[in-house]
């Protein structure tokens, strides 16, 4: 991962052994990426009252989390690479999301001021 991060410090495109996510997937997980889905077994109307937030306070493996981030700091659009990093990152602090978040406001306060309309 060094190199990637290292191209993108020099403002250089992603090397090869990076840019392809299906390859990079298979060495960090040490296997094939794989695609599965989720059944729940709850009966209906049991499910936890915010499906969203118990999806994203799932337990995640930080390592293969940073990939997104990794992928999405090499998007050419400074803003998009930004926005999508910035989310990629929320998902792998899960349910300490809020700690990060309120780390990036303090490093950058000016994502924490209100309107001044």
């Amino acid at each position: 991962m060094a190199p990637a991060w290292a191209a993108l410090d020099r403002g250089e495109p992603l090397p090869d052994d990076v840019a392809d996510a299906n390859a990079l997937w298979a060495r960090i997980l040490g296997r094939p990426a794989v695609t599965f889905a989720v059944h729940s077994l709850r009966r209906a109307g049991e499910a936890p009252s915010d499906l969203l937030r118990a999806g994203l306070d799932a337990p995640v493996d930080p390592v293969p989390m940073a990939l997104p981030a990794l992928v999405a700091a090499g998007e050419p659009d400074p803003l998009q690479a930004a926005l999508e990093a910035l989310w990629a990152a929320v998902g792998t602090y899960a349910f300490r999301r809020d700690e990060f978040l309120a780390e990036v406001r303090r490093v950058f306060p000016i994502v924490d001021r209100p309107d001044q309309d």
